[in-house]
Parts: C-alpha cells; sequence; structure tokens
C-alpha cells in the first residue's frame, strides 16, 4: 500500500486502519508521521530506513555532517515499539520463505486521490498489474529489453508512477 509522504499523520492512519497494514516500511524522515498514525491501527512493526543508506561512502559522510540532522533524517526510533532499522532487519535475514500466490490475489492496495470524501482502497492484483504494464509496454515500440535506464520525478504511490516509471522499468 503505497502512500503520500505528503500526508498528515490523520491520513495516514486511515489508510492503515483501513488496509488493515501489519508492518509499514518508512524514510527515517518521515517516522515521526508514522509513530503518530500507528496508534489505534493493527500495525506491529516498522521498517525504519534512511535515505543515506544508498549512498556511496563519501556523500554518505557529507550527508551525515551537513544534512542529515538539519533536514530532519535523523530520527530516535531505537527502543519504540516493534521499530527496527532495515540495516539490523538484513543483517539477521536468513532465507527468505517461500510465499504462496496466484495471480488472482491482491498485490497493491492503491488508495485514491480521494475527490469525493475520503481515499478507498483500490484492490489491484498482480495479474491486473502484468496486464496493465504489459499494456504500457505496447504503446512504447522503441523500447529494448534488458537494455536502457529509466529515470522518473514521478511519484511512485500514484498509479501511474507504480505502473509506468517502477513496474514497467522493472
Amino acid at each position: 500500500m503505497p502512500t503520500n509522504p505528503l500526508y498528515t499523520a490523520r491520513e495516514v492512519q486511515h489508510q492503515l486502519a483501513d488496509a488493515g497494514a501489519e508492518t509499514v516500511v518508512v524514510l527515517s524522515r518521515l517516522y515521526p508521521v508514522v509513530k503518530q498514525a500507528r496508534e489505534g491501527t493493527a500495525v506491529k512493526n516498522v521498517i525504519v530506513t534512511n535515505i543515506k543508506e544508498e549512498m556511496p561512502p563519501l556523500l554518505r559522510l557529507l550527508f551525515t555532517l551537513a544534512k542529515e540532522r538539519k533536514d530532519g533524517h535523523r530520527q530516535p526510533f531505537r527502543g519504540d515499539a516493534g521499530a527496527v532499522a532495515l540495516p539490523d532487519l538484513l543483517a539477521g535475514a536468513g532465507e527468505p520463505a517461500p510465499v504462496e500466490g496466484s495471480p488472482g490475489d491482491i498485490a497493491v492496495l492503491q488508495y485514491t486521490g480521494g475527490t469525493t470524501g475520503v481515499p478507498k482502497g483500490a484492490m489491484l492484483s498482480h495479474r491486473a498489474l502484468v496486464a496493465n504494464t504489459l499494456q504500457c509496454r505496447a504503446w512504447f515500440t522503441n523500447l529494448r529489453d534488458t537494455r536502457g535506464v529509466f529515470m522518473t520525478v514521478m511519484p511512485l504511490f500514484h498509479v501511474y508512477g507504480l505502473t509506468v516509471a517502477m513496474n514497467l522499468a522493472v
């Protein structure tokens, strides 16, 4: 269930409760909103990641010294119930467990824009996502499989960004 990073705690709480979410993956900068929003929901686990974890070493150091605290990326969460840092979680990970699934199973709850009320979760199946991605692929006749690079500024919490910018790239 992707969600808009600009949402307030109340808006995030609505989606978490409506979806019955038990685990949330969040950037450290957005952790305070999730911490507040998880009250009254089924959320048991919060996996916190910091944007600097994907940076090369020198840039990571500069980010830590110059921007991390100032821009709100350094958030205290250790000791909060159910909150864990992504690197800590991955360090203890073993082999992934097999997951049963079928094409008709729900893959994503894609929340609407809420133009006629509160956002509603549209249930998108694996089959629907694959079909939509293949339809988009048919329109881009100059794409060559396994070649090229995608760059996007589209928000991945929006269905267009999810389908065209992310799923088509994959």
